[in-house]
């Protein structure tokens, strides 16, 4: 989220009170967001290792539900520190925001695996 959203915000002309602000926010959730990108790379190793080493179906399903769990609270922090930031912005503001973020989304999208293919 760091780069994109730096960018985004690079792109909206905040006032130094907005800017204040919205680092205070991410200061905050700082500690949450870390800790769930480490859990999600713990969680990553051991699916890996669980298919890598033939364990039976249920192990690496199991695996899979933790790594799909994490990416949803991972999601639902993302969420909701956008959310913050949106209450500080003006409705110019939050309109170039969010379409910043949706072609950044779709560019995003467009670099997966099979993108060229």
């Amino acid at each position: 989220m760091g780069g994109m959203l730096r960018h985004a915000l690079g792109a909206l002309d905040l006032s130094q009170d907005q800017k204040d602000k919205i680092h205070e926010i991410l200061q905050a959730e700082k500690p949450a967001l870390q800790s769930l990108r480490e859990q999600m790379r713990t969680d990553r190793r051991a699916l890996r290792d669980a298919a890598d080493s033939n364990a039976d179906a249920a192990t690496v399903g199991n695996a899979f539900l933790k790594l799909r769990s994490d990416r949803q609270a991972m999601r639902a922090e993302r969420d909701k520190v956008k959310t913050q930031i949106e209450t500080l912005l003006t409705p110019e503001q939050k309109a170039k925001f969010e379409g910043f973020l949706a072609a950044a989304r779709f560019h995003r999208g467009m670099r997966g695996p099979n993108a060229g293919n």
